[in-house]
């Protein structure tokens, strides 16, 4: 033993509630810190999960691209996966309560669409073929226009016009993409 850790015991056996009370601060600054990196931890989670479950787990999104450039896009290894969405055009709702957005904005999408953007359905299933439909929730809420499981519409599918009669338009092909982490992949 050399001479600091003879001076150390001591001075720790001299001063007992010195030591005490040292010992207690390190104990509970230890436990402070740990219960401070364990809320930004948790927090960094949940805030990431949040993020995910509202906006999707997509990166990227790419508006008004052809089918070649979407090949050619996805034939980039930094591609993990991706989903597309076809303009399909806009049904008047001539009962919507709405009068902002008295339309509906109808669009195609591939299969696995619910792997990258926000799709909650509250009930019923996704379409199988192309005469079905998911309906936004908000149709209820926002435009008072409620319609129930397997009813049957017909809707007028065309393009939006302003009051001059300008097309808005909106005729995209969108490609939502996620790409490979760089951090995970070897």
């Amino acid at each position: 033993m050399n001479i600091f850790h003879k001076i150390t015991l001591t001075n720790l056996k001299k001063n007992k509630t010195r030591t005490i009370v040292t010992i207690i601060g390190i104990i509970l600054s230890t436990a402070m810190f740990t219960a401070v990196t364990s809320s930004i931890s948790s927090l960094h989670a949940f805030m990431k999960e949040y993020t995910i479950d509202t906006e999707g787990s997509w990166q990227g999104a790419a508006f008004r691209v052809t089918q070649s450039e979407s090949k050619d896009f996805l034939s980039h290894d930094e591609i993990d996966s991706s989903v597309s969405l076809k303009y399909i055009g806009y049904a008047n709702l001539t009962d919507s309560a709405n009068q902002y957005k008295p339309y509906l904005y109808i669009c195609g999408v591939t299969d696995d669409v619910t792997t990258l953007l926000p799709v909650h359905i509250t009930k019923g299933r996704m379409p199988e073929n192309d005469s079905e439909l998911l309906l936004p929730e908000h149709l209820t809420y926002d435009g008072g226009i409620a319609y129930s499981l397997n009813d049957e519409i017909t809707l007028d599918v065309g393009e939006r016009v302003d009051e001059d009669g300008s097309i808005l338009d909106n005729t995209l092909h969108c490609l939502v993409i996620s790409q490979k982490n760089p951090k995970t992949e070897k």
